[in-house]
């Protein structure tokens, strides 16, 4: 009986408190692309390539997601903490989609939100609407990809400082430039402001407590870009059908016991 009701519950998805949230990057036109990916907390594991721009940081490539490389590189990203790593090619379980870097930033042990200039940063990179800068760090007019590796370097530097990781640099454009867009109201206007997502990561070992160990946490957009979401019952609507699918099972065991006493 336990076991019916526990493959009862999987099936019904009941056991599982994360929700699976789609990922639809654009393509290089600044264009929705034509391919969703979902990222299950608990579930999905996603690998990181070495993108433009020098190490530490970002550019990120995701060149795996559960093993798979056919579409490598799914997008690219950056992270938001400087201190904690990980390793290329390496399997990371997602272990929560939320807004904020899980022991980012100080104090130590604590979640730190992500700030509205690195949102308002972000989304313009994923909708290719950001714009680039030069090695002396002044504006381009022709966009972030003209200069790619210098753009990744002071793009990386600029979340860096916007969550409080390194110290600030107020030379850099973009970090100038997301302080501006903030401090004038503005930052919420740009496209996929409010979708802009962390997402959590563990490693693949354990410390010495045989507890996971955390990795670079790393910026995402969630949602398909047209502004629905998949429908998934409220807490209300899973304990109803908890309810139900238990009521089913005293049924069919009530039934069954009246069939052999007959």
């Amino acid at each position: 009986m336990k076991r019916l009701l526990l493959a009862g519950l999987l099936s019904f998805g009941l056991l599982s408190t994360a929700q699976a949230e789609t990922v639809r990057p654009y393509d290089s036109f600044g264009d929705l692309g034509s391919n969703f990916y979902t990222i299950t907390p608990g579930v999905t594991t996603i690998s990181l390539g070495d993108g433009t721009g020098p190490n530490p940081g970002g550019e990120f490539t995701v060149d795996k997601i559960n093993g798979d490389a056919t579409y490598n590189p799914y997008w690219s990203g950056f992270c938001v903490e400087y201190s904690e790593h990980f390793a290329y090619n390496e399997n990371m379980e997602v272990y929560g989609i939320s807004d904020y870097a899980d022991d980012g930033g100080p104090p130590a042990n604590s979640v730190d939100y992500l700030s509205d200039e690195t949102r308002w940063l972000f989304a313009q990179f994923w909708t290719k609407d950001l714009f680039g800068v030069n090695g002396s760090g002044t504006t381009q007019l022709d966009g972030y990809y003209d200069n790619q590796a210098n753009n990744a370097k002071y793009l990386q530097q600029a979340i860096w400082m916007l969550e409080d990781e390194i110290t600030v640099n107020d030379q850099n454009w973009y970090y100038k430039s997301a302080k501006a867009a903030v401090l004038a109201g503005t930052a919420e206007g740009v496209a996929r402001f409010d979708d802009v997502k962390v997402l959590n990561l563990y490693r693949q070992n354990l410390d010495s407590q045989g507890n996971p160990v955390k990795a670079q946490d790393q910026l995402v957009v969630i949602g398909d870009g047209l502004g629905e979401s998949p429908e998934v019952p409220e807490p209300s609507s899973f304990a109803g059908l908890i309810g139900i699918f238990s009521v089913s099972l005293l049924g069919y065991g009530w039934r069954r016991k009246q069939q052999q006493v007959a």
